[in-house]
């Protein structure tokens, strides 16, 4: 006995499996777009950590040109307070020598 399916039934299963074809295309087409996005971001991130290497190497180049703007004013004021200290070391010292021609 063969088994044959009448004409109805064979455009019902083609119109299902036509539908079936339909959502698993769909479903790729979602799929494909998601994988898309992944990429974009990923391609996204790859730029931002780029660009966030550039700023810390940037900002050690401005902590270190800071560091030595803080340093001037305390290099100067240590000059200055030798600078007093000689004068005032000098003034002592010519003091003394003036004293001793005068008692002489």
């Amino acid at each position: 006995m063969e088994d044959y399916i009448i004409r109805p039934e064979h455009e019902e299963f083609c119109r299902r499996i036509e539908a079936e074809e339909k959502r698993q295309n769909k479903r790729l087409d979602l799929l494909e777009e998601n994988v898309q996005k992944i990429a974009d971001i990923t391609v996204s991130v790859e730029k931002m950590v780029c660009s966030m290497e550039t700023m810390v190497k940037e900002l050690e180049d401005q902590g270190k040109r800071l560091q030595a703007l803080e340093e001037v004013p305390g290099k100067n004021w240590s000059a200055l307070r030798a600078g007093i200290i000689g004068a005032v070391a000098a003034a002592i010292g010519c003091g003394i020598v003036a004293a001793l021609i005068n008692f002489m």
